[in-house]
């Protein structure tokens, strides 16, 4: 610390640069003299840009060099260099953040004009509008490059040449674009016209087209001014951006567009700050509402608009910022900002350089804190560098986010990197968790890093190769140790995830409010004038001598550049020595006087000198001159000028002479503070654009002799004041005359126009409003005439309807009594029942009717399970039914043997050995339900109304049941379907079942076999379910799946007593299921004796009673005979072989019971 560095000063001394330290100030305070003597004895050192101390030469002087002759050491004498410029190819334009007005060319301007026209009168003939617009296209390209509004296509020029661009369209899709979209069919819905559809004018939006190598520059008439893009947005704002996700391509494309036209102006001002900030909100609305969608887009050319978008606004906030602005919602973009791109540190780097108010923002400090818990440092990815202080919080990160602090758009934002930050954080658990633990459970894990649910949990482990087990309890867990994955790039990138909760945060706002949130932007505020570099403009060459100024005695005549002092008499000027003047033309007959911009050539006047020596010129005769031969410069009409904006037009530069010594003039008006000497005279402002010429020097003009006499003077008659007055008093009234007429002319055409066209359309509305009365008269008086014709036609109809109705019923039950009739006629009263020969029977219908009930009786009969009795017991059918109100379901229930539990609203039937049974409607556990189930029956009911959307909804399903069966069942299960199709063309049976993509279930491990009942393709639909049932109970072979097996080895792991309890177990299930079939049983004979109870007391014999009672009893013993076959089945079946004795001796007094409920039976049967 206590060295010193030394310098070299221009004397060629070396002086110490005393390293500043508090003992070093301390004992310089203590010898200095005060402030003031200090101040007035030296003067104040300076500090450099590097830090170093300059003292003036006289305390170096005093203090002496430290070497005598440094010259000797190698130290040489310090010389100033001059700077190089900066070369053309590293100059930069700088933005324009002042919004110029509309400047419209009037060639463009009627050239458009023309387009329109066309467009509207040969509305419909596109190619041909396209070709002549081409051709027009060709010529507007030369006049515009002609015109310096857009530079020549492959003209080579540099920064410095270049021109102010600027559009001239002011619809929201140019013309030309109009036409050639429409040409190529590419116009999307929301730019026609609904009544038409074809492509409007007031609803077309300029596409985004990509510019390409060799491309044209784009001319005004294809370009949008600042002011039209910002109404653009707002028409895409208020009417696309709340139809979101339907409208995201085209209004991705739109704004897009947007800001290439701001691009192609260099325009950056207030206008390209609001389209901006609202382009970004709407990207960020975007990548949360198309994630939940299923609209396809990507996300990755999302966010690279959005970053682009971003990019810009955080370079103009900076431009803003130099020029001494501020931009009121620049917070807001800088926390965007800092979320975006959260793992590099240059953004919280730059965001401490902001000032105080931007840095303690509340969504500054919020993202800041954001990028602390989302930080991680286990990441690998490439060009990612893991930070040593990284919190890796992921916890309470997930809690922010949903907390109401996170405001939608930022949580939008951070929506999208859930992912990352999970992935990353089921790595830092698989470090922290030791393998023995076993895992979380998923719900622990939901929570923690903010799922949706538990399914989405599982889903995302098993995607990135987390494992999932079940405990003993049957709690699922992450086996978080297992990670095996270093990286999230390792796999394909998963879809983005969507979050309930931020989705909650837009509550009841429409979207294209929260685009439109933030603070306006009325002004930036800047302080300092933003500098705007222009094309360079020709100077006239001037000859190189001094220049001496001149104090001009009439005000009003401009002063004569190159006219000499002390000159008597005019000189006739020549081609090199006289300088051309700026709206001077030559003039054979007139010399070349000076003139103001706009002004008529005078005459030449003959100066005089004045009492100083100045010139006073004066009129006199014209004199010629015929030498003038300079070159003929075109006069443009000055630009509007913003005086907050330096001028740089050498033509509108103000001339100032400046004195010997000092520096050229600066560019810009309002740094213009040059001290005027005392001795040069004032003259007054001229037009021309004239160097800074130095002169040699000033001092004060010598006082010339009398001038001699000069001739008489025009301005000295005394008649001249009143000649010059009626001049001018003729001029302007003259003038006034012509305008007025002009303006009064004008002004009745308009007038007369204005009011032939109201005319025209008054009478328009009149005939519209008369054509529009009539019709809807007409439309009244028809409507009613229609509706009492259809009303008359109604009541009529619904008069036959009636009789016809009544007329059935009578004749119904007039068949009824007769049939009933008939039946007691038939009938003896002392004997048993006589038939009567068929011969005497006169009414068939008693067979029709018999006959009927008959087939009805089968139809709706229950199915014999007799090929079931191989299932083992403990097993399930379940049956998965649309609507069980149906008719067509209640036929399968009814067929089936169902019948609804009122506990818990399930169609089962409880047979011995398996039950049958529909699928729950909820609170159900997927493993009790799935786990022994080696049937599945699923029903689908088709027709013409809703044939796609039922074939795909039984697709689902059935892909959904296959899923639970294959998770859970410990059998390979047989799929059964039983299908309807009712439409009125049936498709073939083998084109149903490529669409219900049968193929792919047989070749899945976990199905047996799938089959289908077409009962649209049947003549008899019992038949056809009969077999059907029959087919899959032929075809169960017991085929246990891998769960099965599995269970099967840790069942034999255990006791051989454990496998003899559960078979007994199962037969005593059976026989509590043998007594409840018992008891339907009787309750249906005793349903049978009051049906027919009427006729108890007109049979006289008991072979009737026999016949039923015999029929009631073989069908109890083929179900008992049944039942103890099963029986038998299921304790041969039984795995452990050791215990058979004891098994057969269990099996004897079950037996035993089973005979005396046996014998109870048939008491009662004979009772009954």
């Amino acid at each position: 610390m206590s060295s010193v560095k030394a310098q070299r000063n221009p004397q060629g001394s070396r002086r110490r640069k005393p390293v500043k330290t508090r003992s070093r100030r301390s004992e310089d305070a203590e010898d200095a003299p005060p402030m003031a003597a200090r101040e007035s004895s030296t003067p104040a050192s300076t500090v450099t840009a590097k830090g170093a101390l300059n003292y003036p030469a006289d305390v170096v002087a005093a203090t002496g060099p430290l070497f005598p002759n440094p010259q000797q050491l190698g130290f040489t004498e310090k010389r100033s260099r001059t700077p190089r410029s900066t070369p053309k190819w590293h100059l930069a334009q700088p933005r324009n953040l002042v919004t110029p007005p509309i400047h419209r060319d009037e060639w463009d301007v009627a050239n458009q004009n023309k387009m329109e026209q066309m467009e509207a009168q040969r509305r419909g003939d596109y190619h041909g509008l396209y070709e002549d617009f081409q051709r027009m296209r060709d010529v507007e390209r030369k006049e515009m490059e002609k015109r310096g509004l857009v530079d020549a296509e492959g003209a080579a020029k540099d920064l410095t040449e270049a021109i102010s661009f600027q559009g001239s369209c002011l619809d929201m899709c140019p013309t030309f674009e109009r036409i050639r979209r429409a040409n190529e069919n590419n116009v999307k819905a929301w730019e026609k016209d609904k009544a038409t559809g074809q492509i409007s004018r007031d609803l077309a939006v300029k596409a985004f087209s990509r510019p390409a190598a060799g491309q044209p520059p784009p001319l005004p008439s294809d370009v949008r001014p600042p002011q039209v893009l910002q109404t653009t947005l707002d028409y895409l704002v208020n009417n696309a951006v709340n139809f979101l996700p339907d409208s995201h391509s085209f209004v991705w494309d739109r704004t897009r567009s947007i800001r290439q036209d701001f691009t192609y102006q260099n325009s950056y001002g207030l206008e390209a700050v609001d389209c901006n900030e609202r382009i970004v909100r709407i990207h960020l609305v975007s990548l949360h509402i198309m994630a939940g969608s299923d609209v396809e887009y990507s996300q990755q050319q999302e966010l690279e608009q959005f970053n682009k978008a971003l990019q810009t606004l955080i370079e103009i906030y900076q431009d803003v910022r130099n020029h001494g602005g501020n931009s009121p919602n620049e917070p807001e973009f800088r926390a965007y900002q800092l979320l975006s791109h959260y793992r590099d540190p240059e953004p919280e780097r730059e965001i401490q350089t902001l000032p105080p108010h931007i840095y303690n923002h509340q969504l500054v400090q919020l993202a800041l804190r954001l990028r602390q818990l989302m930080s991680q440092n286990n990441v690998v990815e490439r060009g990612v560098k893991n930070s040593p202080g990284a919190l890796d919080a992921y916890v309470a990160f997930f809690r922010t986010v949903y907390s109401t602090e996170v405001p939608f758009l930022m949580a939008s934002l951070l929506e999208v990197h859930f992912n990352a930050v999970r992935f990353y954080a089921f790595k830092a658990m698989a470090r922290s968790y030791h393998s023995k633990a076993g895992g979380l459970t998923v719900s622990e894990v939901t929570n923690m890093l903010g799922f949706e649910s538990d399914a989405d949990t599982e889903s995302f482990a098993e995607y990135y190769g987390v494992g999932v087990a079940t405990n003993e309890q049957g709690a699922k867990l992450i086996q978080v140790s297992s990670t095996t994955l270093n990286s999230i790039q390792d796999k394909p990138k998963r879809a983005q995830a969507v979050s309930s909760a931020v989705t909650a945060k837009i509550g009841s706002q429409k979207l294209s409010s929260i685009v439109d949130s933030g603070l306006p932007n009325d002004s930036f505020h800047m302080t300092v004038a933003p500098k705007i570099l222009e094309a360079p403009k020709i100077k006239p060459k001037l000859p190189k001598k001094p220049y001496t100024p001149i104090e001009q005695s009439v005000s009003s005549q401009p002063y004569v550049f190159g006219q000499k002092p002390n000159q008597a008499t005019s000189v006739a000027p020549t081609t090199t020595s006289q300088p051309y003047v700026f709206g001077q033309r030559p003039n054979q007959n007139q010399n070349n006087m000076p003139a103001v911009f706009g002004a008529k050539p005078q005459p030449e006047v003959a100066p005089s000198i004045t009492s100083n020596g100045s010139v006073k010129p004066s009129f006199g005769a014209p004199t010629t001159n015929t030498n003038i031969g300079f070159p003929k410069i075109p006069q443009k009409e000055p630009a509007p000028i913003d005086l907050k904006v330096a001028d740089t037009e050498p033509s509108r530069r103000k001339y100032t002479p400046v004195v010997s010594g000092s520096e050229e003039p600066p560019l810009f008006l309002n740094s213009m503070h040059i001290k005027k000497p005392e001795n040069v005279p004032v003259k007054t402002e001229t037009s021309f654009n004239a160097p800074s010429i130095k002169p040699a020097s000033v001092t004060e003009a010598p006082v010339a002799p009398a001038a001699p006499a000069s001739p008489p003077k025009l301005r000295d008659h005394p008649q001249f004041s009143a000649a010059l007055s009626g001049v001018s008093q003729n001029l302007v009234s003259s003038v006034v005359d012509k305008e007025v007429r002009a303006l009064i002319e004008s002004s009745l055409r308009a007038h007369q126009s204005q009011r032939k066209n109201r005319e025209a359309i008054i009478d328009q509305l009149t005939g519209e409003l008369y054509q529009a009365f009539i019709q809807e008269i007409i439309h009244n008086y028809t409507m009613q005439i229609i509706g009492a014709h259809f009303e008359d036609r109604w009541l009529a109809k619904r008069a036959v309807k009636q009789i016809a109705h009544q007329a059935r019923e009578s004749l119904a039950q007039k068949k009824l009594r007769e049939r009933k009739r008939d039946e007691l006629e038939s009938v003896s009263l002392t004997g048993s029942i006589k038939f009567e020969p068929m011969a005497k029977r006169s009414a068939p219908d008693f067979n029709y009717y018999l006959n009927y009930r008959r087939d009805m009786d089968e139809l709706w009969k229950a199915v014999d399970f007799e090929s079931f009795s191989s299932v083992r017991p403990g097993s399930k059918m379940i049956v998965v039914a649309e609507d069980w109100d149906h008719v067509l379901s209640d036929w399968l229930g009814k067929k089936l043997g169902l019948t609804k539990n009122e506990l818990t609203g399930v169609y089962e039937n409880r047979l011995v050995n398996f039950t049958i049974t529909s699928l729950p409607k909820s609170d159900f556990s997927m493993k009790e339900t799935f786990g022994a189930t080696p049937f599945l029956l699923l029903e689908c009911v088709i027709d013409d109304e809703n044939y796609q959307t039922k074939l795909a909804q039984a697709v689902r399903v059935l892909q959904k049941l296959v899923a639970l069966l294959s998770r859970y069942s410990t059998y390979n299960a047989q799929i059964g379907i039983v299908l309807w199709d009712q439409r009125s063309h049936p498709s073939p049976p083998s084109d149903i079942e490529r669409h219900l993509r049968l193929d792919e279930l047989n070749h899945n491990p976990s199905i047996q076999r799938v089959e289908v009942a077409h009962m649209a393709h049947s003549d008899n639909v019992n038949v056809e379910f009969e077999r059907f049932i029959n087919s899959l109970g032929q075809h169960y072979d017991a085929s246990l799946t891998a769960r099965g097996e599995r269970r099967r080895s840790r069942a034999n792991a255990h006791s051989r007593n454990t496998s003899s309890v559960s078979t007994f177990a199962d037969v005593s299930q059976s026989m509590s299921f043998i007594d409840a079939k018992e008891a339907e049983v009787i309750a249906q004979g005793s349903i049978r004796k009051r049906r027919f109870g009427y006729l108890e007391k007109y049979r006289g014999t008991k072979r009737r009673r026999t016949s039923e009672a015999g029929s009631v009893n073989s069908s109890v013993y083929n179900y008992l005979d049944s039942t103890m076959a099963s029986i038998n089945a299921s304790v041969y079946d039984s795995a452990n072989q050791s215990s058979l004795s004891k098994a057969v001796a269990e099996r004897d007094e079950k037996l035993a019971d089973l005979q005396s409920v046996l014998q109870s039976a048939k008491k009662y049967i004979k009772r009954t």
